[in-house]
Parts: structure tokens; sequence; C-alpha cells
């Protein structure tokens, strides 16, 4: 049998290692929502997937609340794709990249290296206490980096941290 099946849903454990008190754990939610996970293949050190074989329709509400409460006792992600990676043609993928893709926050690094990190991470406190909206904290933020080197921006663009699992994704992503 392909992995995973051509029509089933996939669970993807992202992260972490999955221990397997981990794994039996993850079984037993998936199955008590009567969804059993049918095969498991490890696509990276840190990212094993699971064929799910769940009821035609889609799968039970509460299901993903407790996969989320089991993902967060875990220090893991797990995302639910619908169809497997390939049975659908990705035309465009948007996603989040700093802290998600990449283990850092780029503009941080960046203010680090023009020497304003501080004044940086002031204002970046200010958004998050609500102080501030995000356009203007952006705003502020990219004008303590005026006059950064263009150099800067190569060599951190050239060292980005990937999250594990990263080339993972963004393969299976190029391949679809």
């Amino acid at each position: 049998m392909s992995f995973p099946p051509p029509d089933a849903p996939q669970l993807v454990a992202l992260g972490a290692v999955l221990s397997p008190d981990g794994e039996a754990q993850l079984r037993a939610a998936l199955a008590a929502h009567a969804v059993p996970a049918s095969a498991r293949q490890q696509l990276a050190p840190h990212v094993a997937a699971f064929a799910l074989a769940g009821p035609p329709g889609g799968l039970p509400g509460g299901l993903r609340a407790a996969l989320d409460v089991l993902a967060g006792g875990l220090g893991l992600d797990l995302v639910v794709l619908p169809r497997p990676p390939g049975a659908v043609k990705v035309r465009l993928a948007v996603m989040d990249m700093d802290s998600t893709l990449v283990r850092i926050e780029v503009i941080d690094e960046l203010a680090r290296a023009h020497g304003v990190v501080d004044e940086v991470s002031r204002i970046t406190e200010r958004a998050m206490q609500g102080e501030l909206d995000y356009d203007t904290s952006l705003r502020l933020r990219l004008q303590l980096l005026r006059g950064l080197p263009l150099s800067a921006l190569e060599s951190l663009a050239a060292a980005l941290p990937l999250h594990d699992g990263a080339e993972a994704l963004l393969g299976g992503l190029r391949r679809a």
C-alpha cells in the first residue's frame, strides 16, 4: 500500500520527536473520535505523518479540540490535511515566516546588525501591549533600519535557521 492512501486525510506532527508514548496518546485520541490512524511515515527527524481512516464527510469537530490539547501537552504542532500532499495541485502557499518557518524574528536580527535592537524591541513591546497598531509599529521599526547595508540582509538571508521540517515542507510544496 502506498503512503498515504490516495484519498485519505493525513495528520502531520511537526516540531518535536514524537515519542512512543506520545504516539500512543495520539492514536488513542484519534480512536476515541472513530478516526484511527492506519499508517505512519517519518518524513524527517521531527516530522511524522499518519494516514487517517476517518468517516466520510470530514473529521469530527471535537477531534480538532482534542488534538489542540494533545499538541500542547506533547510540545508539537498537529496539522490535519484533508487530502495527502500531491492530491491537489498547489499554486500558492502563504505562511508566516518569522518564528514559524525560520527560528528567528528577522527584523530583530536586522536591528541587532544595525545596532538598534533595543529601540526596535521597545517598539515591538509597545505594539504587543496594544499601545501601537501593527502598521505604525512596523513603520517605526523600519525607520530605525534606514541605512542598513544590503550586505546585512544578504548575510542574514544566507544563514536563516529553518525550523525542523521546513525543508521537507518546502520540498513538498515545490513537488506539488
